[in-house]
């Protein structure tokens, strides 16, 4: 009896949820768009090059405040960033890195997937103190090639990763409480 509820169950599962975002519901990397925040190690956008071999490229933009310590918005420890907001059809993602405590000076970093090719960054660097910030902002880029392993052990013979930032969009938005 239970093998017969849950079965019934799976198959009202499957007939009532049959499509996420509008394509088949799949498991498999390849369902997923070329751009997205695939990085398991920082916070920041992944274009996957190529899905047969593995290569990705990842972008992350990295605030701070002028001439003090810059954190890179590292997903494996606390860095002050923190996932703020994605549209539904993850088109829009939002990251929030907390230049000073209790958002009174942070930058909200906006990754706008405009098609297969391009990204438009817009940061937006919000100061609520009574005293003027000079905030950085700097773009990591980052080729990840890790499926290759051909060749000998020190590499001569594997492929490399090129690298063309032609297509990523940076736009700034300075916001203050003035």
């Amino acid at each position: 009896m239970k093998s017969l509820i849950t079965t019934l169950l799976s198959l009202l599962m499957a007939s009532l949820f049959p499509l996420a975002m509008g394509k088949a519901v799949s498991h498999d990397i390849s369902s997923l768009p070329k751009w997205g925040p695939y990085s398991k190690e920082y916070f920041g956008i992944s274009h996957i090059e190529d899905l047969s071999s593995g290569m990705q490229v990842e972008f992350c933009l990295v605030p701070g405040m002028y001439r003090r310590n810059v954190q890179v918005p590292c997903a494996l420890f606390e860095s002050g960033v923190h996932p703020w907001r994605v549209s539904a059809d993850m088109r829009h993602i939002t990251y929030r890195q907390e230049l000073e405590w209790k958002d009174q000076v942070y930058v909200d970093a906006t990754y706008h997937i405009i098609d297969h090719d391009r990204v438009l960054l817009e940061a937006r660097c919000v100061n609520q103190t009574p005293l003027l910030q000079n905030i950085s902002l700097q773009l990591a880029v980052r080729g990840d090639n890790r499926a290759h392993t051909d060749g000998d052990a020190s590499g001569g013979d594997a492929p490399g990763l090129r690298v063309d930032i032609v297509g990523f969009l940076l736009y700034l938005c300075y916001v203050s409480n003035a």
